[in-house]
């Protein structure tokens, strides 16, 4: 969003001075802190661009409606400044309070998944950089479970070319083993609030949670029908060689996993389709069920091939089971 010009907004001697000084005088309310960046912005011979990144973790519902009256604020004052503002979410109103008055001084620009492609691009120009090449399995691999999100590709592929460098032997090509050890140290550096929301999600019953979340996340779709992912589930459990749950107890796993109790991890609507709150904990759930073994996701809507048949050729040493 961008504030207009001529802005004119007021701040005391004293709080200048204070400023001066190299602190930031005590604010006590929006207009306090709009006050101060607008004196800020005024300052230097270019509009200041400020980017606020991983916006969605602002979950408070009071302190989303601070930061709609602030951004009202920056527009009604026409605060010379430029605010970016990144978050995962379907629409801004699942980033800021849905009622406000705020949206006019906003402009939503919605960013798609990365396709097979260039999640692949990313992966082929760090190992080229190095001049090393990442064999073909581990690739597409990469790429599939990172499910199009480029936080996680950069994650595995620094995982990976990591555990090629430390290796004892000088290798121009990557191993299986390598992606295998990759995954796993990906697992354990994900970002905390991930890890946690996915312990509490899973605590409970945990081998029954963790193959129920596995099945949301078994496609390329964010959003899948109850009926479609209990087919997910029944594969995967057979896969496991568990005894798969009956359709009731699957819906009472599924009804349980939008608790609080449980984190809230998944949504759902009054048609019975279902997805994960959070749209990047799919890629980590994708990733502990690839710590695993376990594959998901048998297809790719972008290409109209199929990487899992690709990374699946006898070179790879990606088995099924738990350990």
């Amino acid at each position: 969003m961008k504030g207009g010009v001529g802005w004119r907004g007021l701040l005391s001697a004293e709080a200048q001075k204070t400023i001066e000084r190299g602190a930031i005088p005590e604010l006590r309310s929006v207009d306090d802190v709009v006050s101060v960046i607008g004196f800020f912005a005024t300052q230097g011979a270019r509009e200041p661009i400020v980017v606020i990144d991983e916006f969605e973790r602002i979950i408070s519902p009071a302190e989303r409606m601070l930061f709609s009256d602030f951004i009202k604020q920056i527009g009604d004052q026409s605060v010379p400044i430029k605010l970016i503002f990144c978050g995962i979410g379907g629409a801004l109103s699942d980033l800021l309070d849905s009622h406000h008055s705020c949206y006019r001084y906003l402009t939503a620009i919605p960013l798609e998944r990365l396709g097979l492609h260039p999640c692949l691009e990313i992966v082929q120009g760090a190992s080229y950089a190095l001049k090393l090449m990442v064999e073909d399995t581990s690739r597409y691999r990469i790429a599939q479970i990172s499910d199009g999100f480029p936080h996680y590709v950069h994650l595995l592929t620094e995982k990976l070319l990591w555990q090629v460098f430390e290796d004892p032997e000088t290798l121009t090509v990557s191993r299986a083993t390598h992606y295998a050890a990759a995954v796993k140290a990906a697992v354990i550096d994900i970002e905390p609030h991930l890890r946690a929301l996915y312990e509490k999600a899973t605590l409970k019953y945990k081998t029954d949670y963790e193959t129920v979340l596995w099945a949301v996340a078994d496609h390329h779709l964010l959003k899948r029908r109850s009926a479609d992912i209990f087919v997910s589930y029944q594969r995967i459990a057979s896969t496991l060689r568990e005894t798969p749950l009956d359709r009731e107890h699957f819906n009472q796993r599924m009804n349980t996993l939008k608790k609080p109790t449980h984190g809230s991890i998944l949504k759902a609507n009054r048609q019975g389709w279902y997805e994960f709150s959070e749209a990047v904990v799919r890629g980590y759930v994708r990733l502990r069920a690839e710590e695993r073994g376990v594959q998901l996701g048998n297809e790719h809507p972008l290409d109209g091939k199929n990487p899992l048949a690709l990374a699946n050729r006898p070179q790879s040493n990606v088995h099924l089971s738990r350990d």
